[in-house]
C-alpha cells in the first residue's frame, strides 16, 4: 500500500503541553462559540482532549465534527508551544504577576470567573490574541495603560464595560474576544508595574 507522505498519529499517549492538544482545545472553543457544537458535545471532547492517556489518534477521532487537527507537526513530539489553554468546569481562572502572555490565550469556563491582571505579564508578541469562552461568570480584564486594546465578542445576558484602547507607537496590542451566556465583561487599564 503507498505511503500518503502525511505522518501517521502515533499510539503513544500525548505529552500534556502537546501541541496537538492546545490545538483539539482550540478547534472546539471555537465549534462552541460559533454553535456547531452543544455545551454536552464540548464537554465530551475536552475530557477526551486532557485525558492522561489520550493519543494523537484519539483527539483525531474526538475532533472530526470541528475540524482536523493533524498536519506536518503531529507527532506528539514536545515542541514550543505559542498558546495557552486553560479549562475550568467549576472554579475561576485568576492570571496575575509575572508571566510571559503566549501569543493566543483560550479560556473556557463552564461557571466561574476569568480575573487576568496584565500589568506585570511579559507581552512580547506585537498582537496577542485573548479568547474566552463562559457559561456563567464575569470576565475582568487590567492592562498596562502603554498597550493597544480590541475587545470583541457576544454577551446573551451581562454588560461589556470597556473600550478600545490606540498603543503608543511600538508598543503591542491585546485583542479581546469573549463569548458569554451569562455574565459581565469588564476592561480597565492601569500603570504598567514590570
Amino acid at each position: 500500500m503507498a505511503s500518503t507522505g502525511a505522518p501517521q498519529p502515533t499510539n503513544e499517549p500525548l505529552p500534556a503541553d502537546s501541541p496537538v492538544r492546545h490545538r483539539a482545545q482550540q478547534l472546539a472553543v471555537d465549534a462552541v462559540g460559533d454553535g456547531r457544537i452543544t455545551l454536552g458535545q464540548f464537554d465530551d471532547i475536552t475530557k477526551v482532549i486532557w485525558a492522561v492517556d489520550a493519543t494523537a489518534g484519539d483527539l483525531q477521532r474526538v475532533t472530526a465534527p470541528v475540524g482536523p487537527v493533524t498536519g506536518a507537526a503531529d507527532t506528539g513530539a514536545r515542541q514550543p508551544v505559542a498558546q495557552s489553554s486553560f479549562f475550568s468546569l467549576m472554579g475561576d481562572i485568576i492570571r496575575s504577576g509575572e508571566f510571559t502572555l503566549a501569543p493566543h490565550t483560550s479560556l473556557t469556563l463552564i461557571m466561574g470567573d476569568v480575573i487576568l491582571d496584565l500589568t506585570r505579564a511579559r507581552i512580547t508578541a506585537d498582537v496577542s490574541e485573548i479568547t474566552v469562552l463562559t457559561v456563567m461568570g464575569d470576565v475582568r480584564v487590567t492592562i498596562p495603560e502603554t498597550i493597544g486594546v480590541e475587545i470583541s465578542g457576544f454577551g446573551l445576558l451581562g454588560d461589556t464595560t470597556g473600550k478600545t484602547f490606540t498603543p503608543r507607537p511600538g508598543s503591542p496590542t491585546v485583542k479581546i474576544t469573549v463569548r458569554s451566556l451569562l455574565g459581565d465583561t469588564t476592561v480597565t487599564t492601569e500603570p504598567a508595574r514590570y
